[in-house]
């Protein structure tokens, strides 16, 4: 029932006014002059509007659903272009800011894996939109501006590229042979020392001939000594002297004198030859063992030093045919090591006479009394059998009645 203290109507409520419309000056036309695209111009202007406002809102970019590039850091001068709609196209700054330099290269992307979340969180829902409205969009967050990129590309990015700046390995020079030629030490004259360490044979102080001897040869021994060939000559028959003395510390010390001379003057001294022959050949006879020892290496230096033709005649003439059987068994020796020394095809190449000479001493040392000879000369003989020349020239060169004497000893040698 209702109670009512006056005739009138019940009051109600009243409504709220309706919001006050946009004007639409696309409906007040006629239907066929209107454009379908004018229809879409206020959803475009809410696309709009949300796409500036997360730009300002927040600085990071979502790349895929777990990792985001944080850009809070670095402050890129230009603005990242609006990506394409269509996953098809792919942006690229191929500007010098793709190309990395050694200064810029230090700064790299700061890559933050966020924390999981709920999937209906509304930082999930965020993401998901994100990562559809940029499928395939390239994003350049440093100054270096390397292209990032939620699909894999064929090929490598350019600035990606190895360059020597950045290899901590560096580029090895190509390596040149060294052609630099030792320097030659310089040349002095030493005539003046050479003519003081000469001596006479009579001095009355040995010892003083005995530091002359040692002087001279150290001096022949040194390369950087310079004299004239007279000078060496001259410290030769010196030293061919001391030789025969009966001091023998002046006589040993003689030897090894003349077989230094020899050994690097030798060339220089070819008139001297016979001389230091006869004088050392002497002393292969003596008592003092020590002393023919000397004597006997000496003989070799100067049949080895010196001239081949000389040597082998002084050899030959005086050695083979001396009475004394340590001369012989010294001559043969010295022989032999010449032949080997030059070779067999060297020495008989020899002028006739010398070659003569050395086959006649040749054989008649193989047919000695003495052991020593006899074994120097096997040692000749082979040296000269390394030539098949050997024992038609040494037929030729011997008298028939000696070669058929020591055909039995020629025939029991074993060539190579």
């Amino acid at each position: 029932m209702l109670r009512c203290c006056c005739p009138r109507a019940p009051v109600r409520p009243a409504r709220p006014p309706p919001p006050a419309l946009a004007l639409d000056l696309v409906a007040d036309l006629p239907p066929h002059t209107r454009d379908s695209s004018a229809l879409t111009s206020y959803e475009d202007g809410d696309n709009n509007k949300k796409t500036s406002a997360s730009k300002e809102s927040d600085q990071r970019v979502l790349i895929d659903s777990l990792t985001e590039v944080d850009t809070g850091h670095d402050q890129v001068q230009d603005a990242v272009p609006s990506p394409p709609r269509s996953p098809s196209i792919r942006v690229e700054d191929y500007s010098e800011r793709s190309n990395p330099s050694p200064v810029s290269g230090r700064s790299q992307l700061q890559v933050q894996t966020p924390t999981p979340q709920p999937p209906g969180s509304a930082g999930a829902s965020t993401g998901h939109e994100s990562l559809e409205s940029r499928a395939s969009t390239v994003v350049e967050v440093s100054p270096v501006r390397a292209p990032v990129s939620a699909r894999p590309s064929p090929t490598p990015p350019r600035s990606s590229a190895p360059s020597p700046a950045r290899s901590g390995v560096p580029t090895p020079e190509p390596a040149s042979d060294v052609y630099d030629e030792r320097p030659r030490p310089s040349e002095r004259d030493v005539r003046t020392a050479l003519a003081e360490c000469i001596v006479p044979a009579r001095h009355e102080d040995w010892e003083v001939i005995v530091s002359g001897l040692v002087e001279t040869e150290r001096l022949a021994a040194d390369p950087t000594a310079r004299a004239p060939a007279v000078s060496w000559r001259a410290a030769t028959r010196s030293a061919a002297t001391h030789v025969r003395s009966l001091r023998s510390r002046v006589a040993r010390a003689a030897c090894g004198t003349l077989g230094a001379l020899f050994e690097h003057r030798g060339r220089a001294l070819d008139p001297e030859v016979e001389e230091a022959v006869s004088a050392l050949l002497e002393r292969c006879a003596d008592v003092n063992r020590f002393l023919r020892a000397d004597a006997a290496n000496a003989l070799v230096k100067v049949a080895c030093g010196g001239s081949e033709t000389r040597a082998v005649v002084a050899l030959a003439k005086r050695g083979a045919a001396h009475r004394a059987g340590p001369v012989r068994a010294a001559a043969a020796a010295a022989l032999a090591r010449l032949v080997r020394h030059g070779g067999a095809a060297r020495a008989l190449a020899l002028p006739a006479d010398a070659r003569t000479s050395l086959l006649r001493a040749a054989g008649e040392l193989l047919a000695d009394a003495s052991a020593d000879t006899r074994m120097h000369a096997r040692t000749l003989c082979l040296a000269l059998g390394e030539d098949a020349r050997f024992n038609q020239m040494l037929k030729e060169a011997m008298p028939p009645s000696r070669y058929r004497a020591i055909e039995k000893y020629v025939d029991k040698l074993r060539y190579r």
